[in-house]
């Protein structure tokens, strides 16, 4: 997996993964927000692209 900043020429990795530093992503809504539409719109758009933002957000 390639890590976000992969796609920057002028940046150097120090440290390999951490596995104290990887985590489970919870994204959350205030239930008074839930029903807007751009609430819905952006969780919509999470679960189509989760195949694509998975290497991102995991590193």
């Amino acid at each position: 997996m390639a890590a976000l900043g992969d796609a920057e020429a002028d940046l150097v990795g120090v440290l390999g993964p951490l596995a104290a530093l990887m985590r489970a992503w919870r994204i959350l809504a205030r239930p008074d927000q839930r029903d807007t539409p751009r609430i819905e719109a952006f969780f919509r758009f999470i679960l189509l692209e989760t195949d694509a933002l998975h290497p991102i957000l995991t590193g």
